[in-house]
């Protein structure tokens, strides 16, 4: 391998990790928040350093020097924890309600934490300034109150409760703004049918 390229890794690798540094350095000194790029300046650290000889045993320590990875290595397992906590296998209940053009998908998980995803076909109308919106997503905690469920914490002070009729359930939203002009998101008086 050349000698231009490796210098080019270890350069471009050196001014990721370095510019990953500075977020942290910014954060703390004026509170302002930076995004970090993880993996990208430790592995072009790394491989440069796979590259020469001499350094080959120290590899390793260019994932080490670039904070975005070390923050990304430290994040995982709580990634890994959410990403289970929301798995299909962590499914207590799912409903789901087709009406008036949009669709809900909510999911109640064994560790207490609910998401409706909703998909709006045609697109609605969400703001005074003309956007539609197509889909959105909410995420909260639910509880079972017997035969009924009651979600909370994703919107403010709103609380949906799902309430058992027969066969079918019913949505009733409490706190939900009365003077709201585009209700894109509001869940009261939906109808639902449980399938799992």
């Amino acid at each position: 391998m050349s000698s231009f390229f490796i210098i080019l890794l270890l350069v471009l690798g050196g001014l990721l990790s370095a510019s990953n540094w500075i977020t942290l350095f910014l954060w703390f000194r004026w509170r302002q928040h930076a995004s970090v790029v993880p993996l990208l300046g430790g592995v072009m650290l790394m491989v440069g350093l796979i590259m020469i000889k001499s350094t080959r045993p120290f590899a390793w320590a260019g994932l080490l020097a670039d904070y975005g990875t070390l923050i990304l290595l430290w994040s995982l397992p709580k990634i890994f924890c959410e990403l289970w906590q929301t798995s299909r296998f962590q499914i207590v209940h799912q409903f789901i309600s087709e009406q008036a053009g949009r669709r809900d998908d909510i999911r109640l998980f064994k560790s207490g934490i609910f998401t409706i995803q909703s998909v709006c076909i045609p697109p609605i109308l969400c703001n005074s300034a003309g956007v539609l919106i197509q889909s959105f997503g909410l995420i909260g905690r639910w509880h079972d109150m017997g035969e009924n469920f009651r979600l909370d914490g994703y919107r403010e002070q709103r609380t949906l409760v799902i309430r058992q009729s027969s066969d079918k359930y019913t949505a009733t939203e409490i706190g939900y703004p009365l003077a709201c002009q585009y209700p894109y998101d509001a869940f009261d008086g939906r109808e639902m049918t449980k399938i799992k």
